[in-house]
């Protein structure tokens, strides 16, 4: 059209895949009323090319969904699915935890006991195998001393009512506070940014004005 661009091809003639790539750029509520992302849209020698602009481009937001596998790109890493499709995925100097509350269709093995404490409290537990003493234990608890920063994405359940993978809602940092108990450790992690109101009972966070009271 002349005063927009609407239509983009695949290289593989799959279609109009302009929305998926700016979900990739942007994450899920790309185009949603109230945000605002933009792009730059170029003439190069061997064609036109089209790029995310600003700071919601190379940035991560708290509390935006995201797909496991558009996360990496974010932070300039490739997705492969044997290291993205963990729980723990410690990527140079990132770690990435992802968690899914609802583990009812999981083996018992890996029915990991993760759950919010309050809006800025998450209690995670490790992979079995994982000591205090080992490298991963290492990093949990010193990864501000070795200059590491853990983000946590957390998901109610794993697929979305039509079978597909559900998005993971991006939680922001979050330090270590306390651990006990080995393969698995359980671990108090403290979020720099709380689970805003209207997502709580989404997450099953505790309400802690009744706690106090």
């Amino acid at each position: 059209m002349k005063i927009a661009l609407n239509v983009v091809e695949g290289p593989s003639g799959e279609g109009n895949v302009l929305s998926q790539v700016l979900r990739k750029w942007f994450g899920e509520d790309a185009g949603l009323p109230g945000t605002r992302h933009q792009v730059i849209l170029k003439l190069e020698p061997d064609g036109w090319s089209l790029a995310p602009l600003g700071l919601n481009a190379v940035s991560i937001q708290p509390y935006r969904r995201y797909r496991r596998d558009a996360i990496p790109s974010i932070f300039g890493l490739p997705y492969v699915q044997m290291v993205w499709g963990q729980g723990f995925v410690p990527q140079g100097k990132n770690v990435f935890l992802f968690v899914t509350l609802d583990k009812t269709d999981h083996d018992e093995e890996f029915q990991y006991r993760d759950h919010f404490l309050s809006p800025d409290e998450f209690e995670w537990q490790s992979q079995n195998r994982t000591t205090q003493k080992s490298t991963h234990g290492q990093l949990i608890k010193n990864h501000n001393e070795q200059g590491v920063a853990i983000h946590l994405f957390v998901r109610a359940k794993a697929k979305t009512l039509g079978g597909k993978g559900e998005s993971f809602l991006y939680c922001g940092l979050v330090d270590f506070v306390s651990w006990s108990g080995e393969k698995p450790i359980t671990v108090r992690w403290q979020l720099k940014t709380e689970v805003p109101a209207p997502l709580r009972q989404e997450l099953g966070v505790p309400d802690t004005a009744a706690n106090q009271a």
